[in-house]
Formats: structure tokens, sequence, C-alpha cells
């Protein structure tokens, strides 16, 4: 997936909703923190630091409902909470 599009996903999708007028957006609040979270993951300073694993589901391949992961590929941010 292109880090370009994906960070700009959250936003997008918020100016679609006010553009088409839709309300009662608390229906899609799971909706909008998957691409809040592929915003930031998106963001050129985490590009190195953070990356999406999509696995197909682990009970049976043939049911498409993947396991999103998220990946943090720096030891340091990872192990920061430990040592404070």
């Amino acid at each position: 997936m292109d880090r370009n599009a994906l960070s700009c996903f959250s936003e997008r999708f918020s100016h679609m909703l006010r553009y088409l007028q839709i309300t009662g957006t608390d229906q899609l609040v799971a909706l909008q923190k998957v691409l809040r979270l592929g915003s930031l993951i998106g963001a050129p300073s985490a590009a190195s630091h953070f990356a999406f694993v999509m696995e197909p589901n682990p009970n049976d391949g043939n049911i498409h409902d993947p396991q999103l992961t998220l990946a943090c590929l720096e030891s340091s941010l990872a192990m920061k909470p430990i040592f404070s």
C-alpha cells in the first residue's frame, strides 16, 4: 500500500463525511480509529519505525477476515516503556 495515500486516509474520510453531510458518525468510530492509525503509520516520520502486518484468518484461510497487526520496528521505542 502506498504510504502517501495511507497518510491522507483519515483527512479524506473526514472531508467526504462533511461533503456528503453525513450526521450520526458515532457508528463510524471504529472505522475512524483505524483510518487515524493508518494515517499515523503513513506519516514520513513513522515510515521506518512502524509497519502493518496483514495475515489471513488464523482459523480458516478461506474467510476474508484478516488479522491486522501493528509492528514496531524500532527496538528503542518498543523497549522505552519497560525501562522508564
